[in-house]
């Protein structure tokens, strides 16, 4: 029995719609743009799509941390049980998530006996809302 990793989303929330539908809230596509250091996100999902090759039973471990110090961000573990052969989509929140530096961050996940899947993004800072560039049209 393996798990495969297809992609990763990192996301502020995934809501489980009826009928199977995902909601994704708050999708960050080029890292996590941040106001100030340390800040604390209210919410931090990871959206990660994988598949199996049969049904069973598969103990996991994820780990969040800078990839520069090792510092750990956050963690969590458990099992899954996939019913059936095939995908397997699996949010992991993490609520209060609070980061202490600007830099590079790697999710890891990795399930009992296989190599880790990592997803690698950057933690960057970003003005305050509110604050803009002042500028000078052209006349």
């Amino acid at each position: 029995m393996a798990i495969t990793h297809d992609y990763t989303l990192i996301c502020e929330q995934v809501r489980i719609e009826m009928g199977g539908k995902f909601t994704v809230v708050g999708l960050t596509t080029g890292g996590i743009g941040l106001p100030q250091i340390p800040f604390p996100l209210l919410s931090l999902t990871f959206l990660n799509v994988l598949k199996t090759d049969a049904p069973g039973n598969f103990k996991f471990s994820g780990k969040l941390t800078q990839l520069l110090s090792g510092s750990l961000v956050a963690k969590a573990e458990g099992f899954i049980q996939p019913p059936q052969a095939g995908p397997v989509v699996m949010p992991m929140q993490f609520l209060n998530v609070q980061f202490g530096a600007f830099g590079a961050y790697t999710w890891s996940l990795e399930f009992d006996g296989q190599e880790p899947f990592l997803t690698e993004f950057e933690v960057t800072h970003v003005p305050p809302i509110g604050q803009h560039i002042n500028f000078q049209p052209r006349r």
